[in-house]
């Protein structure tokens, strides 16, 4: 490909399949620049045999098919190629040479290596007030930040609570990103940016307003975010007020053990000291650490619940 691009020979992606696959691949194998032309199944009426994504792709490119040459693995990239007067190359029609089918085993292990990584990745938690972080997701931060680059956005206040996240936020080991407001223009800059494999943010049924407003702003500046870079893999949403939102109680579909992280988030808790940590947020962050440690078998715990990004949640090999 880098030879074709060397020659002035333009490149496109002709492609049946959907386009958050198809830019997650180019993504992951750093093809972006190779690739300016991109079609997928979003931009024809039909996908193959039809030749419709040739043909939009030699559109784009300025090009007669007839000059185009299609490399295809499939039968239907071939006859789409062949209806259309590309010429396919010879490898792509060696139909014998092709894998045979996935078994059923092969195709429930995940096919993006994001989903395989066995210590945690890197982390943008976004929350509406400068407590949030530690008071919600202060020990799975901490863990994760013995591993991988964690970024935690909040809005600005005033000096004293700016001081005390930044203070919190170093306890914690974590980047602390201070925005005039969490607009989604402003979250979707960060989140292409920073590229993070996971996204913490409020329920969206939280109670408190300035919660939902917070993610709701996350859930309008994702799907951009996610087509341009491929992240993040994960969102999930956080604990809340004695676990209650405005439709009933928390249902994580994960807790994390934050058994040795717990003394961490408690200590970056306290950095807010202009806070009611003593009377009220550290018991309560206590009592829900205990409350979901004991539901999974730790001595403490924090709870997520896992939403779809782009209609889609990653894949697992095995329960």
């Amino acid at each position: 490909m880098h030879i074709t691009r060397n020659l002035g020979i333009p490149l496109a992606v002709a492609s049946s399949a959907a386009a958050v696959p198809v830019h997650d691949g180019i993504q992951r194998l750093e093809l972006r620049a190779l690739l300016p032309v991109v079609v997928t199944l979003e931009n024809v009426p039909r996908g193959k045999p039809a030749p419709a994504a040739y043909l939009e792709a030699a559109r784009r490119l300025g090009a007669a098919p007839a000059r185009c040459l299609a490399v295809d693995d499939a039968d239907d990239g071939n006859a789409a190629a062949l209806a259309l007067a590309c010429k396919p190359s010879p490898s792509a029609t060696a139909a014998s040479s092709r894998p045979p089918p996935p078994t059923p085993r092969e195709l429930s292990v995940p096919r993006n290596p994001d989903d395989q990584l066995a210590r945690p990745q890197s982390v943008l938690a976004v929350f509406a007030h400068p407590d949030d972080a530690e008071l919600w997701a202060g020990g799975t931060l901490a863990l994760h930040a013995q591993h991988a680059p964690v970024h935690i956005a909040v809005p600005l206040h005033d000096p004293v609570r700016d001081a005390e996240a930044q203070a919190g936020a170093a306890v914690l080991g974590a980047a602390l990103h201070q925005l005039p407001e969490l607009t989604p223009t402003a979250i979707r800059a960060l989140l292409i940016e920073l590229t993070p494999h996971v996204v913490i943010t409020h329920p969206v049924h939280d109670t408190h307003t300035a919660h939902r407003r917070t993610a709701e702003a996350v859930l309008e500046a994702l799907p951009e975010a996610k087509i341009e870079t491929g992240r993040p893999r994960r969102l999930y949403t956080c604990d809340t007020y004695n676990s209650l939102t405005l439709i009933g109680q928390v249902t994580p579909t994960v807790m994390v053990d934050v058994t040795a992280t717990f003394a961490t988030k408690m200590q970056a808790l306290h950095c807010h000291k202009s806070q009611p940590i003593d009377q009220h947020f550290g018991p309560m962050a206590e009592d829900l650490a205990r409350l979901w440690g004991r539901r999974s078998g730790a001595d403490f715990a924090e709870a997520f619940t896992a939403l779809p990004v782009l209609g889609r949640v990653p894949g697992a090999a095995h329960l």
